[in-house]
């Protein structure tokens, strides 16, 4: 986006202006109401974001364990038991990088990108992971991917009821689910997203985020190191050498993401961080840097055609000034057109 902003011929003169241009989300249709007044959740502690987003977050298990067919039980024991919940739900092509949670499950030796820890670890933080998404019906990447998923749950049954796909996901039951959710995944392919658009519906629900380094993340997105709870929202997962999302990088943040979430101070303090991104990401914020870049545009190019107006008529005042009277041109015509030979005078 950037690179293409910048060649614009009208965008030009601003191209040292022009650093990131990202995508933004509605603070109207996705955050619950609850977190859609900037002043209120600035009025709130953190014990109190964390019980408003406890308050929003058991409706909407309920709600999926019905959609789902999963049972009250289920619902009860998630409840109960204070699991958290990850998202992993996109548009789901291979530079989005689904793949990455097979090989993070798989025990296979087969695979060659297995992480022989990753099921373990991620049986150990109780996460009920949803995934799904959209894919292309010309596109098999999506459903064999699906296939994977679903083989590592046939072949362990504690992956039952703890790796949950949401069919048809769509634009209508997606806001239920981003505010349901304690984490989101948000991996893709180095310098292949745009801008990404899931993290921020996250951020304005107060949900943490575990991401690659990519697309409009860098912006908004500030990574967990340990000890950055005052700032941070997010967890990284580190690119290799192929420029691709690691499956120890995501061991790692899940991990990670696990701790903090059973540190209620800690977890405050960053589903603060997380909300107070919503003026940033939101869509409104977008539209108007647009409109002041696209005024600053049109200014500039008014200024440079009324120079050039201006210009002309300095040059038509200098051209009557340097033109001889038609009385003097008449005198030199008769001259040229005389008989008469030519004499220097000096």
């Amino acid at each position: 986006h950037v690179r293409v902003m910048k060649e614009m011929p009208r965008l030009r003169p601003f191209q040292h202006t022009i650093h990131r241009v990202t995508n933004g989300v509605s603070r109207r249709y996705w955050p619950h109401e609850a977190f859609q007044d900037p002043d209120r959740i600035a009025a709130s502690s953190d014990e109190d974001l964390l019980a408003t987003k406890k308050e929003i977050r058991e409706p909407e298990v309920y709600w999926l364990a019905e959609r789902l067919g999963l049972g009250k039980g289920w619902a009860d024991e998630v409840i109960r038991e204070k699991r958290p919940i990850g998202l992993w739900t996109r548009r789901i092509v291979q530079y989005k990088r689904l793949e990455r949670l097979p090989d993070l499950l798989s025990e296979d030796p087969a695979d060659l990108l297995s992480d022989p820890a990753g099921r373990e670890t991620f049986l150990e933080t109780g996460m009920i992971l949803i995934y799904g998404g959209r894919t292309h019906q010309d596109d098999g990447y999506g459903p064999d991917q699906y296939a994977r998923i679903q083989k590592l749950i046939q072949e362990d049954p504690r992956l039952r009821n703890r790796l949950i796909f949401f069919d048809n996901y769509n634009i209508w039951e997606a806001p239920r689910l981003f505010r349901m959710a304690d984490v989101v995944f948000v991996l893709s392919d180095q310098d292949h997203e745009a801008a990404g658009t899931g993290f921020m519906k996250a951020l304005m629900s107060g949900t943490l985020v575990i991401s690659s380094d990519d697309g409009a993340v860098p912006e908004f997105v500030t990574f967990y190191d340990g000890k950055n709870e005052e700032v941070a929202n997010g967890f990284h997962v580190p690119y290799d050498e192929n420029k691709q999302p690691t499956v120890a990088g995501l061991r790692d943040a899940i991990a990670q993401f696990s701790r903090v979430f059973h540190e209620k101070e800690k977890l405050g303090k960053m589903v603060r961080n997380a909300l107070e991104q919503t003026p940033r990401v939101s869509v409104d914020r977008t539209a108007q840097e647009m409109l002041t870049l696209f005024h600053n545009v049109v200014e500039q190019s008014e200024q440079k055609e009324a120079f050039i107006r201006e210009g002309k008529r300095a040059a038509d005042r200098a051209l009557r000034q340097l033109s001889p009277m038609p009385e003097e041109a008449k005198k030199v015509l008769e001259q040229l057109n005389s008989n008469e030979p030519f004499v220097w005078r000096y």
